[in-house]
């Protein structure tokens, strides 16, 4: 039954940081307070030592992951230049003409048109 309470408060947890679209940090500290009740036996009355096992150890390195992904310069490095270079090479190159045809366009004239 204390397991049923805490995946509760959980699913409400995720619920009201979604909506109140909280940044990164803010999920994984109650990602890492769920862990840490789930795995100390709090949920029992009988506060132990930690003992994660194969699934707590691959929630604390999903924890650290996670953590080290809030700090930009990690988060830049790792996933947005990556990513930036595949979207780079797939997109087709803009030819001269097209170039020209983008750079002609201003947006005082169209807001006189409209």
């Amino acid at each position: 039954m204390p397991e049923l309470v805490l995946i509760v408060l959980c699913v409400v947890g995720a619920f009201v940081l979604g909506m109140r679209q909280a940044p990164l940090w803010t999920w994984v500290l109650g990602f890492a307070a769920a862990m840490l009740i789930w795995q100390s036996g709090t949920l029992h009355g009988e506060p132990r030592a930690l003992e994660p096992g194969w699934l707590g150890t691959a929630g604390w390195v999903l924890a650290a992951i996670l953590a080290a992904l809030c700090v930009p310069s990690i988060w830049r490095a790792l996933l947005v230049r990556p990513l930036f270079q595949q979207v780079k090479r797939i997109l087709p190159r803009v030819s001269e003409t097209e170039r020209a045809a983008l750079d002609a366009g201003t947006i005082g004239f169209d807001a006189e048109l409209f």
